[in-house]
C-alpha cells in the first residue's frame, strides 16, 4: 500500500519507534493505505534487525586463523619479468605522449606568434612616413 504523501515522513519516523502525533494517530485510524504501509515498514525493520543479530552472533570458521596465517607466511606475490617489461613499456609510452603533447602546444604557440608577426609586418609595409606624403605633393 502507498501512504499519503502528507504523512510519509512522519510515518517513517513512527515506524522507527518515534511516538506518533495525535493527528497521525487519528489519520492511521481512518486511512488503510497509511496503516498498511506502517505495518509493512515495521515488518521489514524486524527482518533487518533479525539479520543483523544473526550476523553479530555468527562465529568465524574454525580454520580461518590457519588460512590467514598460511597466506601471510607464503610471502609477497612476485610478478614475473614480463609484468615488469609491460610496466616499463607503458611508462615509456606515457612519457613519449606527454613530450609530444607539450611539443605540439609549443609549436601551436609559436605558429600563432609567427602569424601575428607576419600580419604586423604586412601592416608596416603599407605604412608611409608623413614626410613622404608631403614630398609627393607637387603643389608646393
Amino acid at each position: 500500500m502507498t501512504p499519503c504523501g502528507r504523512w510519509r515522513e512522519e510515518l517513517i519516523d513512527h515506524a522507527l519507534d518515534q511516538p506518533a502525533s495525535a493527528a497521525l494517530s487519528v489519520h492511521l485510524a481512518t486511512c488503510s493505505g497509511c496503516a498498511a504501509a506502517l505495518a509493512d515498514w515495521r515488518a521489514r525493520m524486524g527482518q533487518l534487525d533479525a539479520g543483523v543479530r544473526a550476523l553479530v552472533v555468527r562465529e568465524p570458521a574454525p580454520n580461518l586463523r590457519a588460512r590467514v596465517l598460511a597466506e601471510i607466511g607464503s610471502g609477497p606475490t612476485r610478478f614475473p619479468l614480463a609484468w615488469g617489461m609491460r610496466t616499463a613499456i607503458v611508462g615509456a609510452v606515457l612519457i613519449a605522449s606527454i613530450v609530444l603533447v607539450t611539443y605540439g602546444v609549443a609549436l601551436k604557440k609559436g605558429g600563432a606568434q609567427s602569424t601575428a608577426l607576419a600580419s604586423a609586418g604586412a601592416a608596416l609595409s603599407h605604412w608611409r612616413a608623413p614626410t613622404d606624403v608631403l614630398l609627393e605633393n607637387t603643389r608646393y
